[in-house]
């Protein structure tokens, strides 16, 4: 069973390391994310549950508020809050599923804003575009010139080449 903990603020990662370092289990899931800032990319790691982590330790738990970066265990009365292994190895599944499906996004050649780019499949397929924005869901916002006036379109990000 895993105990749920209160930790500070973006601080999750390196409090799950002080507890790792004195050998206990820990964990706290983490899920990638993109954003664009004045024009660039930038892919980093967010935590899954912000302010949480979770530890695999004998009970009781009040020597745990002494590591540095644990607010205190999450509990109700007195008795702490436990996972059952399965609700863990769920939340590993969906951290794994989600980076699987973040990475496949991501090609060899990102796009950048102002970028020509090939539209490949669906109604505006072999029409060049430029790109306008990206989101952190793989889809690219295109600007494109069609019967005369300029159109905008949302497409998938492996809905589109470099031009």
């Amino acid at each position: 069973m895993h105990h749920v903990l209160i930790v500070e603020p973006n601080r999750e990662q390196r409090t799950v390391e002080r507890l790792r370092e004195r050998g206990y289990e820990a964990y706290t899931p983490r899920q990638w994310k993109r954003r664009t800032h004045r024009g660039r990319v930038i892919e980093f790691q967010r935590p899954m549950f912000p302010g949480y982590a979770f530890i695999r330790a004998p009970v009781p738990l009040e020597w745990i508020e002494s590591i540095r970066g644990v607010r205190r265990y999450m509990r109700v009365g007195e008795t702490s809050v436990r996972l059952p292994e399965g609700a863990i190895a769920a939340i590993k599944q969906k951290e794994a599923r989600e980076a699987a499906r973040f990475c496949s996004r991501v090609k060899e050649s990102e796009f950048n804003v102002g970028q020509t780019v090939k539209i490949t499949v669906g109604p505006w397929a072999d029409i060049l575009a430029h790109v306008e924005r990206l989101d952190d869901k793989g889809r690219v916002e295109v600007l494109f010139r069609m019967m005369g006036a300029d159109r905008t379109a949302w497409v998938d990000r492996n809905e589109v080449i470099a031009a």
